[in-house]
């Protein structure tokens, strides 16, 4: 398992659109953007997942 920071972009119920920046650990890239995504309401853009040094 290694520990990431998950940028999240995604519009917000209300219309408007936010950035957040959240850290998971995960065994993968692709399995931490999966985590991230289940933590925001709303729909999401887009995410990237920086492994943490």
């Amino acid at each position: 398992m290694k520990n990431y920071q998950v940028e999240v972009v995604y519009k917000m119920p209300n219309g408007s659109q936010a950035k957040v920046s959240i850290h998971v650990t995960a065994s993968s890239a692709s399995d931490a953007e999966r985590q991230a995504r289940g933590r925001v309401t709303g729909t999401v853009i887009s995410t990237r997942a920086k492994e943490m040094k």
